[in-house]
Formats: C-alpha cells, structure tokens, sequence
C-alpha cells in the first residue's frame, strides 16, 4: 500500500476535522487562500526552482537541496503565499459569521476536506519531486505498456495530485488564461514528480539538470512521404524486430506519425559523480502542441523510442539504443567534456514541437524559424530508416562527424572478436548444469525474502546488492549457494542475455509471441519450464534479483524480465529443474528452436549435495 494514501487521507481528515471546529465562514475564507496559493505557487514553481538550480552549489551540504529544487521549488511558494493570504485576510475580516448550527459543522467539514484535498496533492507533489528513491513511499503511476512504453496508470485512493494538476490545469485554459497556460506546458503535471525520480540505481543517479548543463544543437526527421510508423519502427541496422509502442495513455500513436530526433549537447556539469551522463527513458520528453475540433490548443507529451550515443571510445564509433524494456539507462562513454545524445520520439501529424524537457528542465524549441527549422542550418531530413543509420556510427547523424584513421577503419571492420557464451559460467551451450546461484554466495542472515535450509535455497525472492555476494572468506557454515533439489533432479542454469547464444531476442526476430513457454527439452521430449532466475543490473545498477519458486513455474516469454540490447551490462539466468539423468537437447521458445547446441546434448546428471 503506497504511504501516500495514508498522508494525503490523514491531511484530508485533519483538516475536515479543524475547520468544523472554525465554523463555514472561517473554512471558507481559508478554502478561498488555499485556492489562491495554489495559483500563485504554480505560477512561480519554474522561476523558483530555476532560480535555486542556478544559485545553489552542486557540491557540499547544499547539493541535496539543489537536488530537491523542483520540490522546493513548489512547496516554498506553497505555504509562503498561503500563510501571507491568511494572515491579510484574517486582519481585514478578524470576526466570524455566526450561521446555524448545521451549516457550520457540514459547510466547514466540507471546505475544509476540499481545502485538505489541494493541501495534500501539493504535499504530495512536492515531497515526489525530492531527491528520493524511485519507489518512495511505494506509490508509482508510470508503468509499462505495450513495448514497454511509459504509461501514466496509477493513481492514489483520494488522487489528489490528479485533482489539483486537472483543477488548476483548466483553469490555466480558463478563468487564468494565458500564452503560457500550465495546461498547455505540462498536460501530465502529476507524473511530473516521478517523471524526476525515475534515476539509475532506482533514484540514486542525478534527478536534476542546470540550464547550462544541455542545449538542443540538431533536429532530424527520418522517412519520407507516406511513410508509416510501422514502418519507421521496424528493423534497424542493430535490431530487426519491429519496435510496439503507445502514448503514455497506452493508445496508439497514429499510423502517419513521423520519427523526429533531437541531438543535445551535454555539458561537463551535467555528469553524475563517476564522469558520465546518465540518461532514463522517463528523464527525457518532447512537448507538442495539437489543434482540436474546436481550434483549442491540446499538449501532449511524448517520451522518446530510442537513443543514439557514442558506443565505443576508442575507435569512436556511435550507436543506437531502443527504449523497449523497463529501467534502461544509456549512460555515456569515453572522458570528452562534451557528450552528444540524440533522442527519437513518434511525432503526430499536424503537432508542432514546442519544448524539450531534460531532468525537469525546459529547453524551448522553435521548428518554425532559426537553425532548427525545416530550412534551418541545423535540420536534416533522411529519406528512410537505411539513410538514418548510415550516417550513425561515424556521427554524421549528431553533426560531429568523426574522421577514422587507416587503423581504426580496419578495426571497426574487423572487431575483436568476444566470447558470448557466458558471462558467469563459461559452459558449451550457455548452459550450466550445476547446482550453484551463478557463482554467487548469500551470508546467512542476509537472505531477506529467501526462504532456506542450510546452505539451499527452498523458495522465496529478493534482491542483493552485487557487492554483498562475493562470498570469500566465508566460513563454509555460513553460506548459502545451492537451490533445493531432490535425488532425481538436477539444476540446470541457461544464460539469456544479450548476446549469449540463448538470447531471447532471438526468439523474438524469430517470431515467437509473448504467451509462448521458455522451456528446456530432453532427449525423451519432456519439456521443461524455469522456476525461477536471476537478473543482474535489471532492477538497478550493480543490484542482483533472485526468484526461486519450484511450486509456481514462470509459464510465458511475457513473464520474464525484459533484455535490451540497450543494457549490455545486464544479464539474466533463467533456472530449471529437470530430470536427471537425462540429456538436454534444446532451448526452445514456443516453435522457436533458440539453440539446438550443434547437434549434441549436453548432459545432465543427479547433483549430490556440496
């Protein structure tokens, strides 16, 4: 149960409560500075946190508070301009109106639940736009939709956030009408606070950006008339499976949206503490403005498909990343001051960029005049998805095109070639028939949510810090590094990540669907579904997720962490319990055979305890 609920209901009913004691006049009065100090700290929240990302230091004490700018930002205006309301008011009306009894007690309860109401939705704002944890306070709206496209879908008891982003953003469009409505700047204020929280390492990365820390330098467009989506969206160079996404209302985008990319330029103040720029799928969008039936303007924010980025340091050489699994980070390489990014998002026909907003910060963007326009300087239109990855990987694409030595061209031809068998285990097939936690070891009274009995694993899930399973040294008594097993099964680890011979985007070029089983079949056709895994990198960075339950086996493709060839750092091991003695003679994905192992099974006999 996320504790927001708790805090939103707890402002509501305390409230309700202390203005039926204050009698209706009172309550209104109050109800009537609430509304207004909600206004009027909308209207300064960008100039106030702006003014305390550009004045405050990033390093010391104070780098917390400049990292809550967004926060501080809403919240001080907040209770300034409420508290002066109150206090101008109370000294020009300082008596009460003396109404009946039940009016008092109903009409106050009322106002002052609805003064609660926006109380609470600007507490909760403010406290989601501190520098916290992803998962602060267990309350998450934005979740994964088809494709693993960010969609806006949770929502607290009382949704008091929506309440107060939906009531002052058309009143922005209304009654405060203006050319900079919040309506039309930030159509989805509400997600805005975990749209800053959305960090690497679950909230531990940088969640703020100084204006001077990024630039928009390049605009592009790929395809060319009559062009769909579809297929813009399809294969690429690095990919050749077709790429699903929706808005972030989980509905289509429409079948003529074009590709639009946008290339920043990093600044050496926008690194976290390690030297790189670390970058989120939440932590970026594109603003657009719409027309509807009635010629009302609409804004729509849109988040992006894919990155480009430079892959290799040396030879330099660019790369693109797809935004198509959950928590994928494209983190910078190389030691330049400068890092060039670009970001590709589906764009409506008819809707006109306006701004770009990095880390909470605004970047407006003129496509109608200026460098960045159809004729600008700093546009180029590609003709197909072919013309656009060609000019990639030697930065022709972010307008910084690199000039390759004799020696580099002959490396970039001819790469080194890497084992990709396995990360963990290095067994023929990336298949590991022993019974082991991919060679990591658990403390005893560190196994949080893993149930155990002795140095085995029964059943449970928990997630570890990497660092905390290394194991040496340990006193054999203390470990645990088995799965519990019986005398006529055997343990069986096969390795998924990208790039290992398992892959599961294999399967997925292949044409396997999301409902198909990830099974092991032996030689006498028994087919075998895993019963757990374990995932490094994919929950955060250097954090590994084990799941064992031999009682509820994982039963479709859908059911598994999503791989990306966007995290080459992550890797998943998928766990298996079959019987032994026997001989494994593929890994199958649905019909999909993924790996068949040349023609020779690999065997799998009983594992005695260790």
């Amino acid at each position: 149960m996320p504790y927001m609920n708790l805090v939103s209901v707890l402002i509501i009913l305390g409230l309700g409560y202390l203005w039926v004691t204050r009698g209706f006049f009172s309550a209104l009065i109050n109800l009537i500075c609430v509304l207004a100090a909600g206004a009027l700290a909308l209207a300064f929240w960008e100039p106030t946190s702006m003014f305390l990302l550009k004045s405050l230091p990033s390093r010391g004490f104070l780098n917390f508070v400049q990292q809550s700018s967004w926060g501080l930002g809403l919240a001080l205006p907040f209770a300034a301009s409420l508290a002066l309301l109150r206090a101008g008011l109370d000294k020009l009306l300082p008596s009460n109106v003396v109404v009946e009894p039940a009016v008092d007690y109903v009409g106050g309860g009322l106002c002052g639940a609805a003064a609660g109401i926006i109380t609470a939705g600007f507490t909760v704002m403010s406290i989601g736009m501190l520098r916290m944890d992803t998962e602060f306070g267990g309350y998450r709206r934005i979740q994964p939709g088809t494709g693993n496209a960010l969609v806006s879908q949770g929502k607290l008891w009382i949704p008091v956030d929506d309440i107060v982003a939906g009531l002052y953003g058309r009143a922005s469009t209304g009654v405060f009408n203006n050319s900079t409505a919040l309506a039309h700047y930030y159509p989805n204020l509400a997600d805005v606070p975990e749209m800053l929280r959305s960090t690497e390492g679950g909230g531990k990365a940088m969640n703020i950006l100084v204006p001077t820390g990024a630039r928009v330098v390049r605009r592009y467009r790929v395809g060319a008339e009559g062009t769909t989506l579809q297929q813009l969206l399809g294969g690429d160079q690095w990919v050749s499976s077709q790429q699903t996404v929706v808005d972030f209302h989980g509905e289509q985008f429409p079948p003529t949206s074009r590709i639009e990319g946008y290339v920043i330029q990093f600044e050496a103040n926008s690194k976290e503490k390690n030297g790189q720029v670390v970058i989120g799928h939440a932590q970026v969008r594109l603003l657009v403005h719409e027309q509807d039936d009635f010629g009302r303007t609409v804004a729509r924010d849109i988040f992006p498909v894919a990155a480009v980025s430079l892959a290799n340091a040396s030879p330099r050489q660019y790369g693109r990343w797809r935004f198509d699994a959950p928590n994928l980070f494209v983190s910078s390489v190389g030691g330049a001051t400068e890092l060039l990014f670009g970001f590709e998002f589906p764009v409506p026909p008819n809707a006109t960029p306006v701004a770009l907003y990095i880390k909470g910060t605004r970047y407006d963007i003129d496509t109608q005049s200026g460098p960045l326009a159809d004729n600008g300087a700093s546009f180029t239109q590609y003709a197909s998805v072919r013309d656009r990855d060609a000019r990639i990987p030697n930065g022709g694409l972010t307008g910084s095109v690199i000039q390759y030595t004799q020696q580099e061209i002959n490396e970039l031809r001819n790469p080194t070639q890497t084992q990709t068998t396995n990360r963990v285990f290095g067994q023929r097939g990336g298949v590991l028939a022993r019974n082991g936690i991919a060679n990591y070891i658990i403390q005893r009274g560190t196994e949080q949510g893993l149930e155990v009995q002795g140095s085995r694993i029964i059943q449970g899930e928990a997630v570890f810090n990497a660092n905390t399973l290394d194991g040496r040294g340990l006193d054999r008594a203390l470990r645990i590094n088995q799965f519990l097993n019986t005398t006529t099964t055997a343990i069986v680890l096969v390795d998924v990540s990208i790039g290992a011979e398992n892959d599961l985007e294999i399967a997925r070029e292949r044409g396997a669907n999301l409902s198909d089983r990830v099974q092991l079949v032996n030689d006498q056709n028994d087919r075998f579904d895993p019963i757990g895994y374990i995932s490094v990198n994919m929950e955060g960075r250097d954090l590994v997720k084990i799941r064992y339950f031999p009682s509820d086996p994982i039963t479709s493709l859908a059911d598994l962490p999503t791989t990306s060839r966007t995290r080459p750092d992550q890797n998943l091991y998928l766990i298996y319990r079959i019987s032994a003695p026997s001989q494994v003679v593929s890994f199958n994905v649905g019909d999909v055979v993924v790996n068949a192992f040349g023609g020779e099974p690999i065997d799998v006999q009983p594992q005695p305890d260790r």
